[in-house]
């Protein structure tokens, strides 16, 4: 075995030929073995692999590509904060006068509500508006003789309201008036005050009443959140060797033509977290910077996170993304082109579905003969597995210091020698002396 073979065993490469094509599959459990050279883990939702510590690659051929079988009750187990689709797996209990602040703000309250209570508040509040206000036109009627036979018989007789002989007769009027339908046979005269004022005051209340109903359902059918649906994330997320250094990717698209302005994307994690005085922090914010927080979005966009010293995965391994609760969101916010109102769409990703050791597969593509670039939303979750260490991101930097490079770079293997493994600016890293132990191994620099 070459020294440059000893050098892709040392930093935990996995060949894309040994390379399995999804290392986080969902029910493959293996068994654990252990031994003097290699230490292994088993967990429910991937592969085995190798401790870091050992610096040794697990060869074991992958399992064929199928798509994981999740069944309900699996996915109800999942510990989410952020669903998939962007909503937010939460709520409240014990909030002292909560019905009390919720009418406070009640439009919001309102807009919030689903369509079918809208529905239904919107035609109460119609039904109840104009038998209120018929019972109030009967009762002047009433008072003012109108239902009395003599008053009926009488020709120089003038009523409130002609026209109206009943209660029947009244909710016509009531809702003729309430709606400027327009009078025929009912219709209002100058011999009561009482009626003049009643119509006023419905008149006003029956455009407030309009108004609020419209602006509800312009609000509900306009909101931002609905933009939101047609913004998607890929399904899992990537860790991958880019320039040289450890990266963990996603994907975000937008399925509209028409843009999202001012487009900004962030991400978070959320993990347990101990403090040095014990104190037990179930649910700590982690900042993850992104390579390009403003986001042209003409095409899908691969967001890109550095795993450097600053982030939450810097002292994390392969098999340690697999072991550790974490859950990592992802936020995309941007004005909507058409409205000019504000949109945020959200997803997240939890430990089981961060895949170590792929990419994305390319999207667009130019048409020569429409002369228009395609994009294949198809591909948009599709990845393939390529060349990269298991070990963690400090542990490469510890070799860069050792080997004095200032990036790793990792070239896979010829057809022809099978055997190379190179290091930025042509240097080789040997570690092939083999009468030392591993902590006593020396870096030699060949040029």
């Amino acid at each position: 075995m070459s020294c440059s073979r000893d050098l892709g065993d040392s930093l935990g490469f996995t060949r894309s030929s040994a390379v399995q094509p999804s290392l986080f599959r969902v029910g493959m459990d293996r068994d654990v073995s252990a031994s003097n050279e290699t230490q292994t883990i088993t967990t429910n939702i991937g592969t085995t692999l190798p401790t870091c510590g050992n610096f040794v690659t697990d060869h074991t051929t992958s399992a064929p590509r199928h798509k994981p079988i999740i069944r309900k009750h699996e996915k109800l187990r999942q510990k989410r904060i952020v669903r998939k689709g962007g909503g937010l797996n939460i709520t409240a209990a014990n909030v002292d006068h909560q019905n009390r602040q919720f009418l406070a703000d009640f439009f919001t309250t309102l807009v919030d509500l689903k369509w079918r209570w809208n529905i239904m508040i919107f035609s109460t509040s119609f039904l109840l508006s104009w038998a209120i206000f018929a019972v109030i036109w009967y009762l002047i009627c009433y008072a003012h003789g109108d239902y009395l036979a003599s008053s009926r018989s009488n020709a120089t007789w003038i009523p409130c309201v002609r026209g109206q002989h009943s209660f029947a007769s009244a909710f016509l009027f009531s809702l003729e008036t309430q709606h400027t339908i327009g009078y025929g046979s009912r219709y209002i005269t100058e011999e009561c005050p009482g009626a003049i004022l009643t119509l006023i005051v419905q008149s006003i209340t029956g455009v407030l009443i309009q108004c609020l109903c419209v602006g509800i359902v312009f609000s509900k059918v306009s909101r931002p959140k609905k933009r939101a649906q047609t913004l998607v994330f890929s399904r899992t997320a990537v860790v991958c060797m880019r320039d040289g250094y450890l990266c963990l990717l996603f994907r975000v698209g937008n399925m509209r033509r028409s843009q999202i302005l001012g487009t900004h994307v962030s991400a978070l994690v959320i993990k347990k977290k101990v403090t040095t005085e014990l104190e037990v922090i179930p649910f700590h914010r982690y900042d993850v910077d992104v390579e390009s927080d403003s986001v042209f979005m003409i095409w899908p966009v691969t967001i890109c996170h550095c795993i450097d010293s600053n982030s939450p995965f810097y002292e994390m391994t392969a098999e340690d993304f697999i072991t550790e609760k974490f859950e990592l969101v992802s936020i995309l916010e941007g004005s909507i082109e058409s409205t000019g109102m504000t949109t945020q769409a959200r997803s997240s990703y939890l430990n089981g579905e961060i895949t170590w050791g792929h990419r994305f597969q390319r999207l667009v593509t130019f048409q020569r003969q429409t002369g228009l670039y395609r994009i294949d939303f198809s591909r948009f979750h599709n990845t393939f597995s390529v060349d990269t260490p298991r070990c963690s991101a400090s542990h490469l930097d510890d070799l860069r210091k050792r080997a004095s490079v200032p990036a790793l770079s990792v070239v896979s293997s010829t057809p022809d020698t099978g055997d190379d493994f190179q290091v930025a600016r042509g240097a080789t890293i040997d570690l092939c002396e083999k009468n030392k132990t591993e902590e006593e191994n020396k870096v030699v620099l060949i040029n």
